[in-house]
């Protein structure tokens, strides 16, 4: 595919626009992202076998966060497709993380990390995403929020921009 633009923001447009119209072959729906700033998300688990989890963990509930408008971008106020396969897939037992450190980055709602923390004994989940407070305060909420006092020894939630050092994400420790 070949293309004469002038206009470096018609070729940003049609990159976007392009890979959008593609995120439809891989998700079931079109829609993307879920979700307004503030608003709660349920996610029902449909694994027949809930690993741990008493019957009251069966639905959990996120909340998204509220970002000051220059964080709007982060696009951290949404819940993407891909964090709800990736839930769904831990959630049912196709990624395992029994015995394994499980790392999120850009986590959002931080959804899959409170799947992963539901699950038989990972060894520390660390959360991480961009340095808002905003953002840092709502996920620790969601952990919190959806897990009994004794989970909460799994993880950690450290925050990390891109392109900064990957160093604190490397030697996160969960403590409780």
């Amino acid at each position: 595919l070949e293309m004469e633009v002038e206009d470096s923001d018609a070729l940003n447009d049609v990159t976007l626009s392009f890979f959008e119209d593609a995120l439809s072959s891989l998700f079931q729906d079109s829609l993307f992202a879920h979700g307004n700033p503030g608003e709660l998300i349920e996610f029902v688990r449909q694994s027949s076998d809930l690993p741990r989890a008493s019957p009251s963990i069966s639905k959990l509930v996120v909340r998204l966060p509220v970002v000051p408008d220059q964080s709007v971008g982060l696009m951290s106020h949404y819940v993407w497709n891909s964090a709800l396969v990736v839930a769904s897939l831990i959630d049912d037992g196709t990624i395992q993380v029994q015995g394994k450190r499980v790392l999120e980055l850009a986590a959002g709602s931080g959804l899959p990390s409170v799947i992963a923390c539901l699950q038989d004994r990972p060894l520390s989940v660390i959360v991480s995403a961009y340095p808002d407070e905003a953002i840092m305060k709502n996920l620790e909420y969601n952990l919190n929020r959806n897990l009994t006092i004794d989970r909460h020894d799994l993880y950690a939630v450290v925050p990390h921009a891109w392109g900064d050092s990957c160093q604190p994400l490397l030697t996160a420790r969960a403590e409780g």
